[in-house]
């Protein structure tokens, strides 16, 4: 896979979890916990690294295999992590832990976690690991849950844009419409592809949809062009011509941006919301992302 931005990011965070766990004492109760953050850490590195011919590399992007067992092993770390850290650490990322709670949970629920991690600050009151592992296991897996959903989307906008595109083909190749049509109805799609990008906030991490919202428009630029002109030609009264032909394929290949608006719109609210890859120190706090995190 070589130095891919999630592998970049993976061996980041790893270095991070390995720095907190280098402060943590080593004393025969923090044996065992010490060892499982090493052993996920290994894991995680080791899935980062990836290898293999095209066709794993290929069957690894479709499944997400590697990014969801490198991700896994991390967020154990962060888990096991925190039941070795020192109270002052723990103290130290109340205000974090609270921000995950309220992202996380639901408002009554949030708010009995939070009067939790409020009554920390005292430094009478020793901190209890256990819930500060709690609070990380709900957030991982929300954002696993979200991440997830991403990956089977990016998955189906890439088959709908198979099959949009080889209809298109099957059309030009069997001569029922002409190579201008379909350009500028591509052309027209492309058009709006600077909706999209002046729009979308971002891309969605390693599963970024994106690239694939792009060349869907491109490509439903060319199909809702040929559709509609082959539609007008049948329909009668108007005369045949290629300048006529061409003026509609322009038209209604930026029409496209009417439907594939749809998948934009669902497209955002995916790359929104609590996430717990975008991070660095153990209980997720989020860092500079890594250049072309949004595009792996």
């Amino acid at each position: 896979m070589g130095q891919t931005s999630f592998t970049v990011g993976v061996l980041r965070q790893a270095q991070q979890l390995e720095a907190e766990l280098g402060r943590v004492a080593q004393t025969p109760a923090t044996a065992a916990p010490r060892a499982q953050v090493e052993g996920d850490l290994t894991v995680a590195r080791d899935a980062a690294a990836g290898g293999g011919g095209w066709w794993s590399r290929f069957m690894d992007w479709a499944t997400g295999a590697s990014v969801e067992i490198a991700w896994g092993a991390l967020h154990r770390a962060q888990r096991a992590l925190v039941t070795v850290q020192p109270a002052e650490s723990l103290r130290a990322q109340v205000p974090r832990l609270e921000e995950i709670a309220r992202s996380t949970f639901a408002p009554d629920r949030a708010k009995s976690e939070i009067q939790t991690l409020d009554s920390w600050r005292d430094p009478a009151v020793a901190p209890d690991p256990l819930v500060a592992q709690r609070i990380l296991a709900a957030h991982h897996a929300v954002s696993d849950a979200r991440h997830q959903q991403v990956r089977r989307t990016r998955n189906a906008l890439y088959a709908l844009l198979g099959v949009c595109a080889a209809l298109v083909v099957a059309l030009w190749v069997t001569g029922v419409t002409g190579g201008p049509v379909v350009g500028l109805g591509a052309l027209s799609g492309a058009l709006s592809v600077v909706v999209l990008a002046d729009k979308q906030s971002g891309g969605t991490g390693v599963y970024n949809l994106v690239p694939a919202q792009g060349l869907l428009k491109l490509v439903a630029g060319a199909a809702t062009a040929v559709l509609a002109v082959k539609v007008i030609d049948g329909s009668g009264g108007v005369a045949v011509s290629d300048s006529r032909d061409a003026l509609y394929a322009v038209v209604f290949g930026f029409v496209q941006q009417a439907f594939t608006r749809l998948v934009d719109q669902q497209a955002q609210v995916l790359s929104q919301g609590p996430d717990a890859r975008n991070s660095t120190d153990a209980t997720g706090a989020p860092a500079a992302p890594a250049p072309g995190a949004a595009g792996a």
